[in-house]
């Protein structure tokens, strides 16, 4: 079934274009000023100019634009143009001229069909003598079966002004129990599946066979009427706020939305159902029964796509699975809701999701209950924000799979407080890394609001790179005055990444003294190709867990890292030897990991 549903970048409604077409003579003009004005009049002009339809005809609130078109050969240009531009066509006959008929499948019909005109048509009969008998079904029913794109036919007089196929009513009333029962042995004779005789109801089969029945019978506005009863707009999506409860996860900006435990239970039960042989994972065929009343998987695209660890067979564990739901639920609420709801989430919607306390709250309290995390992973470029990411999530740190792309990347697994990933019966959260991109230019960037949603920032810098080194704590500064300025302040932590190569001179004396001097931890050794984060991921959730520690001391953006990269270098501090040992520790533990 075609949609004719189509919004503007602002996702306002567009208006729907209809273009009437047909043969001289079938009442085009006349069929306008009917839709128009709900009368007739003896002076119709040879040709309307573009005419806006009044609200009223339609159920949906829909602006639309109603075009004639010239029958001369020599206009047939303009025809083309205005039928290629079209949102839906209605296409004219008459019936006192069955040559007009003859027309549709002979001419108009495959000339849309050569144009690629894909959008839905509407065949119009004017009829002349109210006194005679015409089944416009059985007239156009071969047509409708040859020609799959003409969605419905209507038929309409000077008499009876029965026009568009838009003024059927929403049918507001419950049926009689005598038409309860028509229906019910309609149904049951073409379909006999289709009827519990124990529940006196319609089953899937009957409501699917009916829906079909309707549509092949041009009743396509009472499917879209149900649909519409049901929550669901012209994109096929629920949107209606009687089903997807959107003031349940109104917040603030430094607020976040998790799941629920009855959520999550439900998620995991899910899990199991779809889980068809047994393998404690979820493959793309499994996944498409979870998601099978779904317009499509929420993740087959980014951020989801590749943002969470696979099997080599492309499959997701428990953990994954639901860790892919949280992320869902953090970064969009109502997208979250509705695929709880295409899952057949047996509850109130709402109940699936709580908003967190606000992170000024936590700070004042010294604490956080989030229980899943967002961090930011700044850095200036070739930092190893995209290899800490890969091996956040199990690959190879220069795993390529997001390699050139332009969308924000993330990644999400479950991480218990001690930074192991989790095992069956350990104590998690989940932790959901954000890479923030970074032009040497412009540096982030970020809003104010964006910023807000950061639980803990990362910045990463190359420990062989002097200038590396600089650029980070410069975008650390800028990134902690613009928190800062906007009420939203966050932990933060310094990562010296690719530590399995030689610093460049100075460097721990440097970034020892600069974070002391901004009030925050000494710099987390790291190495993406030696592996081993676990030290990393506990300091993240730790840092989460204590929002009011961490806040790096910046005079202001000014004065900012400048002033703290250029003063002058003292003797190694305590803290220096306790990063000495940490680098040399770190390497040796992974050197055992390796040969082990």
């Amino acid at each position: 079934m075609m949609r004719i549903g189509v919004r503007d970048s602002r996702n306002s409604p567009k208006p729907i274009r209809i273009v009437v077409v047909g043969e001289k003579g079938t009442g085009k003009s006349s069929l306008i000023m009917a839709a128009t004005t709900g009368s007739l009049h003896p002076n119709v002009p040879p040709l309307f100019p573009y005419t806006n339809l009044p609200a009223e005809l339609f159920p949906d609130p829909v602006p639309a634009i109603i075009i004639d078109t010239s029958s001369r050969p020599e206009d047939k240009r303009e025809i083309l143009k205005e039928v290629k531009e079209a949102d839906a066509i209605v296409l004219t006959l008459a019936f006192d001229r069955p040559e007009t008929l003859d027309r549709l499948s002979e001419y108009w019909l495959p000339l849309f069909r050569e144009l690629e005109v894909r959008v839905p048509i509407i065949a119009a009969g004017y009829k002349v003598d109210y006194n005679n008998e015409i089944n416009i079904d059985e007239i156009m029913s071969p047509i409708m079966q040859e020609y799959r794109e003409v969605e419905t036919s209507i038929m309409w007089s000077s008499h009876e002004i029965i026009y568009v196929p838009w003024l059927v009513k929403c049918f507001n009333q419950e049926l009689t129990p005598s038409q309860s029962e028509e229906l019910r042995k309609f149904v049951q004779v073409r379909c006999p599946q289709g009827v519990n005789i124990n529940r006196k109801g319609i089953t899937i089969e009957g409501f699917l066979f009916l829906s079909t029945f309707l549509v092949e019978h041009g009743r396509i506005r009472t499917v879209w009427t149900i649909l519409r009863k049901f929550g669901y707009n012209n994109d096929m999506r629920l949107v209606d706020d009687t089903i997807i409860p959107y003031s349940s996860f109104k917040r603030k900006p430094d607020q976040s939305v998790e799941l629920t435990n009855k959520a999550i239970s439900f998620l995991k039960n899910a899990f199991e159902v779809y889980d068809l042989d047994s393998n404690n994972n979820l493959g793309p065929y499994e996944m498409g029964y979870l998601f099978q009343a779904a317009p499509e998987s929420p993740w087959n695209e980014a951020p989801y796509k590749n943002a969470v660890e696979e099997t080599k067979d492309g499959e997701l564990s428990l953990e994954a699975f639901l860790s892919l739901w949280q992320m869902m639920a953090l970064i969009d609420p109502a997208k979250s809701l509705e695929y709880l709801v295409y899952a057949i989430f047996p509850h109130d919607p709402s109940s699936a999701i709580r908003v967190t306390r606000e992170r000024s709250i936590d700070r004042k309290e010294q604490k956080s209950e989030r229980e899943v995390v967002q961090c930011f992973v700044f850095g200036p470029n070739s930092s190893g924000k995209s290899a800490l990411l890969n091996r956040f999530i199990g690959r190879s740190y220069d795993d390529d799979k997001n390699n050139g792309s332009t969308e924000e990347r993330y990644a999400v697994n479950m991480v218990e407080k001690s930074g192991v990933i989790i095992t069956a019966k350990t104590k998690k959260k989940t932790l959901v890394m954000k890479e923030i991109r970074f032009q040497e230019e412009d540096g982030f960037l970020l809003s104010n609001e964006a910023l807000a949603a950061c639980d803990v920032a990362i910045f990463l810098y190359d420990s062989s790179d002097e200038s590396s080194w600089k650029r980070a704590i410069d975008l650390l500064a800028d990134v902690a005055t613009t928190s800062k300025d906007a009420g939203f302040e966050f932990p933060c932590l310094m990562v010296a990444s690719k530590t399995d190569l030689d610093s460049f001179p100075m460097a721990i004396q440097e970034s020892i003294r600069v974070t002391q001097d901004i009030g925050i931890e000494a710099p987390i050794p790291t190495s993406s190709k030696l592996g081993d984060f676990d030290y990393l991921f506990q300091k993240i959730l730790t840092a989460a867990e204590n929002p009011h520690l961490c806040i790096p001391k910046i005079e202001s953006k000014r004065r900012r890292s400048r002033k703290l990269i250029k003063r002058s270098l003292t003797a190694v501090s305590i803290g220096t030897a306790a990063f000495v040992a940490g680098t040399a520790s770190f390497r040796l533990y992974s050197a055992r990991n390796q040969s082990s």
